[in-house]
């Protein structure tokens, strides 16, 4: 990517026969933590100090990018989908709407929607879509509307509520207008959307905003019955799950696969795959492996080149700067044969069981040193009166400051 860029969202549009990836909003550098917010508890407990205006369109023939026109208020976490040839932006934090907060700046949701008219490259604002939310999904099932699911409220909760906009009526009187349909069986934020079969499905998110732990319930949406039903769990998908429909499949794409927002040692990702025509009641499979530490990347398929586009994402949070880092890496997904696939996979579990054989060894190492210490310092030191006991992460907190397993700094 020509920058740094995480929470943003890729749209894959054919243009005069020509597939094109319109990257739009977008958290730039890095996302810094507000100790402030956290301590008062007032929501959502980072700032973005750089958002990303213009949109990129990515051309897969020529692999370059172009700069278009800029967004008219720069968001990230927010949701897109096509529409008749225009790109619905609608959601997110927004990075010129920042209010006091018990005396605490932060990014703060957006209730405009902006739509980009991908002929004319330019923006329309529609205004006052009340019930928008931060890291919602959106998707379309037919012509002339969508749906917007899910996400955080300004209170950080999440939600389950789901929204029907009326596009052509939304354009012509330049207020968003909506109709309230079914609501997902779990409240979730930071999830995401595909549809598969003429239905949508969402998979992922988070039940407390806490979005490197992944829910692993998977709902399908039929228009028909306006009703959420259960697909079959996925449990080892990873946190802040990506979805995308390739080869006729619902792929899952994870990211981090512990609970704490700390890289993983081997520095991988799962891909799994849900296939509609393999049984009745069709169940998850790993696909592949995406050998990457990321999160909260994009993706795009390619059938072109029969592949899957993934782009920009971040990093695990890092403690000497208090934030999270953005990644302009780009890559390209492609199904290995079997075979492969179980080297890559054992190869990269092989390092993280090397490495973790390497610090139990330490460890241990470190257990006899201090027994032999203590025998010898019982036979050399007369006994005296027991020193207080010292405690050392007695709860096994993250470091991740707004993790709920977080040892209040009290202690």
């Amino acid at each position: 990517l020509p920058t740094k860029l995480g929470l943003h969202t890729s749209t894959r549009v054919v243009v005069d026969g020509r597939p094109y990836v319109y990257m739009i909003g977008g958290c730039q550098d890095r996302m810094d933590h507000v100790p402030e917010a956290a301590a008062a508890d007032v929501g959502w407990p980072w700032k973005c100090p750089h958002f990303h205006a213009p949109v990129l369109r990515y051309d897969p023939a020529e692999d370059r990018y172009a700069t278009l026109a800029d967004i008219p208020i720069s968001r990230y976490g927010h949701a897109a989908v096509e529409v008749d040839g225009k790109i619905w932006i609608a959601g997110g934090r927004a990075g010129k709407l920042w209010k006091p907060v018990d005396e605490v700046h932060l990014d703060k949701i957006i209730y405009d929607i902006h739509v980009y008219d991908i002929a004319e490259e330019s923006w329309t604002t529609v205004l006052n879509f009340d019930m928008a939310t931060a890291n919602g999904a959106a998707f379309a099932l037919d012509d002339g509307s969508f749906y917007y699911v899910g996400g955080f409220n300004e209170e950080y909760n999440p939600t389950a509520e789901m929204y029907r906009i009326d596009c052509a009526e939304s354009l012509a009187t330049g207020s968003v207008k909506y109709e309230r349909v079914a609501s997902l069986n779990n409240a979730r934020g930071h999830v995401d959307a595909a549809v598969l079969d003429g239905s949508a499905v969402v998979a992922g998110g988070t039940a407390d905003g806490f979005y490197c732990e992944a829910l692993g319930t998977v709902e399908t949406y039929s228009k028909m019955e306006d009703r959420w039903s259960y697909l079959e769990q996925l449990d080892d998908g990873g946190g802040s799950i990506a979805l995308i429909v390739f080869q006729n499949q619902l792929l899952a794409f994870g990211g981090v696969h512990n609970s704490e927002c700390k890289r993983d040692f081997a520095g991988l990702a799962d891909v799994s795959a849900l296939d509609p025509t393999r049984q009745t009641s069709p169940v998850w499979y790993q696909h592949g492996v995406l050998p990457e530490s990321r999160l909260l990347y994009s993706v795009v398929a390619s059938p072109e080149s029969d592949a899957v586009l993934v782009f920009g994402g971040m990093g695990y949070y890092d403690e000497d700067c208090d934030c999270m880092h953005m990644t302009n890496l780009a890559s390209k997904y492609h199904l290995a044969d079997p075979e492969s696939l179980m080297a890559m996979r054992n190869t990269l579990l092989w390092s993280k069981f090397t490495m973790l054989i390497i610090i139990a060894s330490v460890g241990l190492s470190i257990v006899v040193l201090l027994v032999a210490y203590s025998l010898v310092k019982k036979k050399l030191v007369k006994k005296s009166e027991a020193p207080p006991v010292t405690l050392f992460n007695p709860e096994a907190a993250s470091s991740l400051p707004t993790s709920r397993n977080e040892v209040d700094a009290a202690l």
